[in-house]
């Protein structure tokens, strides 16, 4: 009989993909998804969505895995939904400082 072990997952509108390996610790499974998700949503979305124009956010999920079939309907662990931020843009500094004036 095949250890279960919990598959991190992130889903991006209806495609569903799995990131890196199966592992036996469910934190670290946890936190991997997290990770995948918070850098698939930055790198979509580099302004913040506006309207509704079929728009789906990136959202992660934790599965428990026998061997390499899935076991139970539902995930094990559901991850919040990312919609990446915005960059300020810091503030513009000259190259060089400005001369002094003359007398």
């Amino acid at each position: 009989m095949a250890k279960r072990r919990y598959q991190a997952r992130v889903c991006d509108g209806d495609a569903c993909k799995d990131v890196g390996k199966a592992t036996a610790d469910f934190k670290r499974a946890q936190k991997r998804m997290a990770r995948e998700m918070k850098r698939l949503a930055k790198r979509r979305f580099k302004r913040l969505p506006s309207g509704d124009e079929g728009f789906q956010a990136v959202r992660g999920e934790v599965v428990e895995k026998e061997g390499r079939n899935v076991v139970g309907d539902r995930p094990v662990y559901v991850g919040g939904e990312g919609y990446g931020s915005p960059r300020s843009k810091p503030p513009r500094r000259s190259r060089r400082p400005a001369a002094d004036p003359v007398e």
